[in-house]
């Protein structure tokens, strides 16, 4: 009978109809729930399901379930339609606890209410009765399929005009205690077998088994803190407890996958390395969630190490710190992995650090100067390190979407030693140190902004870059060129390895062909646009945030061995012709003499906060000491040791701040800071965006 109400008519429908509805909801449930649903048919885990009679919700040997001490009946509160043709399963089990002094007094019955249309009862049927049971006799189970008419497969035949049915259990008797822990009536497909009345059955019986899919996804792992590490987390029916295993599978995985992670407390040590396969790591529900902590003496460690096009999304981490307000290298949500070969930026998206716990109250003043020890250290969000992942790494960056740092006395955003965060629509509060640039790292905010804390930007130091010279030509289009070097890429680099390794045996193959990818490519596109730029992107990208190139000394003729074959190979080809042959000997010559002379300039850490709020700057660390009043945004920016910041936006005060520091004076509507003209122009203005605020 098919479910034609509309919504307004449900509101209006009779218990029949309701029941009805509830039957089908029950079906799409069936259908397309990723969960057991066999809690559903559990009156214990669903009491909201059964008119339980008085019956009381305990915890027994098979997980919930509902106890009778006296005489009293649990019914499933839905009404279930029963059609021609189909059939509806019935299903009951329950054991003794305590037993009765006379079990033929205190026993079990189980049945069925029949009803017509409009939800009158027609009669009230007795499947079994059970007057002997006893703690001896173990946990049992009575089963029934139902049906209108003796035509179709069943062992009970409803009465005429049966439109629903209701299942029951009544316990009698007055001296025992006796628990059901599974009452149901469901739709069955007419030649399902049912078992047999009456049977005893084992501890591992999963109840009901047939009511559990198990709803695997390709590609996707589950987390839930409800889940044991022995499951293979391939479905929610059987998610691991911990984010460590669910890697681990991800590791072992021959296919890119993904971890979902559900709502829950996760305890770690920190240093959770994500593989390169690892597509992402999603907490399904609100960051506040799903929440990330450390284990005991785990506090000061990085929480997710990620490697190439690693991907968070939907965590707090609470209870973190970093291990230094200075120079730090761990307590950071988001950090690289050690030795990854970064080719695709980091990604974290919509998650949030916290201290965690109540705020104490802390006399004033603090002492920002020295990190204000009696507040303590907070946690950071993201630490771009590039001296932590390969030389190889083409760009080692994190970028940064809403992840939010919210942590007393911490560090928010960390670039160091020549490390790339790009951040968006962030709001840092009550940090130390918001946002913060070290040894040559680099950061551009957008839309971002600053609450309380102490100082917002803070750039400091430099490090070595190599610089590339410049190819004595000529340059010119050479698109055959470059078509034959893109299709040639394969074996060119396959006859090169087996040149150089026969040279110079022992070499890392894997790194010497991507280097070899890299090289070929940066080829084709000079040949294509005309031009040097590839080459020399390709050659400064062989030297690591120090300066120093990433392949030992002995291993350097080897490497110039192998890119001399291959431009050998590249002037051998046909499309190759003489004037792309004489381009290829100056890209080449230019490369050589890069690695053989490097010429190194210095890099400063750089922040670019574009169109940044301020607020309360300077207010303090912790919102349960005194606040002192807001200082003017300038003070908030340190620059030091060639450290550059080139920042606009307004404070909660209405000073609108321009690129070079110039300002708009809310009150008096004067520009104040440098001479206009130096910051205001357009000349002067990018003049002034390029050199990081000097002129």
């Amino acid at each position: 009978m098919p479910f034609t109400k509309t919504p307004a008519q449900v509101l209006d429908a009779g218990a029949s109809e309701k029941g009805e509805l509830i039957t089908l909801l029950d079906e799409i449930i069936a259908d397309t729930s990723r969960g057991n649903i066999a809690l559903r048919h559990r009156p214990g885990d669903r009491p909201d399901r059964f008119d339980l009679g008085g019956a009381v919700v305990v915890t027994g040997p098979y997980g919930k379930a509902v106890r009778a001490s006296d005489s009293l009946t649990v019914r499933t509160s839905g009404a279930v339609a029963l059609e021609a043709g189909q059939r509806l399963e019935f299903l009951v089990s329950y054991y003794r606890t305590t037993n009765s002094a006379d079990p033929a007094n205190d026993g079990v019955t189980v049945g069925v209410d029949y009803f017509n249309n409009q939800n009158v009862a027609i009669s009230s049927v007795t499947f079994a009765t059970d007057v002997t049971l006893t703690i001896a006799t173990g946990r049992k189970v009575v089963s029934r399929a139902i049906a209108l008419t003796s035509s179709v497969v069943g062992d009970v035949v409803a009465p005429a005009g049966t439109v629903y049915a209701k299942a029951w259990v009544r316990f009698f008797g007055t001296d025992h205690v006796t628990e059901s822990d599974g009452l149901m009536l469901r739709r069955m497909a007419p030649a399902s077998a049912v078992a047999a009345p009456f049977v005893q059955i084992p501890t591992a019986f999963q109840w009901p088994p047939e009511t559990i899919p198990d709803y695997s996804v390709e590609r996707v792992f589950y987390v839930s803190q409800g889940g044991n590490d022995a499951n293979n987390g391939e479905s929610l029916r059987k998610p691991v407890r911990n984010i460590e295993r669910a890697r681990d599978l991800v590791a072992a995985s021959p296919d890119p996958a993904t971890i979902m992670v559900y709502p829950g407390l996760y305890a770690t040590s920190g240093h959770i390395d994500i593989p390169d396969n690892c597509t992402g790591i999603r907490g399904t529900g609100a960051a506040r969630s799903t929440r990330i902590v450390p284990s005991a003496g785990n506090e000061e460690k990085n929480v997710f190490r990620l490697g190439d096009g690693g991907y968070v999304e939907g965590f707090s981490f609470e209870g973190f710190r970093v291990d230094d307000l200075d120079d730090p290298s761990e307590g950071f949500a988001i950090a690289f992995r050690p030795g990854a070969i970064i080719r695709r930026s980091v990604y974290a998206h919509n998650i949030t650090v916290w201290r965690g716990g109540p705020p104490t109250l802390i006399e004033p003043p603090l002492d920002r100067a020295n990190g204000n020890p009696l507040v303590g250290r907070g946690a950071g969000v993201a630490i771009a390190d590039r001296a932590v992942v390969s030389g190889y790494s083409v760009f080692p960056q994190i970028m940064l979407w809403g992840a939010t740092p919210v942590s007393p006395n911490g560090i928010g955003y960390l670039a160091k030693n020549g490390g790339f965060i790009n951040g968006i629509n962030a709001v840092a509060l009550w940090m130390h140190k918001q946002y913060m640039c070290l040894s040559g790292g680099k950061m551009i905010l957008t839309n971002c902004a600053s609450q309380f804390g102490d100082y917002t930007l803070w750039a400091e130091g430099s490090r070595l870059e190599v610089r590339a010279g410049t190819t004595a030509g000529p340059l010119t289009v050479e698109a055959t060129a470059s078509a034959a070097v893109i299709a040639a890429t394969t074996a060119i680099i396959n006859a090169m390895w087996t040149a150089t390794n026969a040279a110079y045996p022992g070499l890392d193959e894997t790194n010497t062909r991507t280097s070899a990818a890299i090289f070929m490519q940066a080829i084709a596109f000079d040949f294509a646009a005309g031009q040097q730029e590839s080459s020399q992107t390709y050659v400064e990208g062989l030297f690591d945030y120090k300066g120093d190139a990433v392949f030992s000394v002995p291993q350097k003729p080897a490497f110039l061995f192998a890119i001399s074959n291959m431009r050998n190979q590249i002037k051998a080809l046909a499309g190759v012709g003489a004037a792309a042959d004489t381009m290829m000997d100056g890209l080449y010559t230019m490369i050589e003499a890069t690695i053989n002379t490097p010429v190194k300039r210095t890099v400063s850490s750089e922040i670019t906060a574009v169109g940044h709020q301020w607020n309360n700057v300077m207010a303090g660390v912790n919102r349960r000491a005194l606040r002192r009043p807001s200082l003017e945004v300038p003070d908030s920016i340190i620059e030091r040791a060639l450290g550059r910041i080139t920042y606009s936006g307004i404070d909660d005060q209405g000073k609108f701040y321009f690129t070079g520091g110039a300002l708009v004076n809310p009150l008096t509507g004067q520009f104040e800071g440098p001479p206009v003209d130096r910051t205001i122009l357009p000349r002067a203005r990018r003049a002034a965006t390029i050199v990081g605020g000097y002129t």
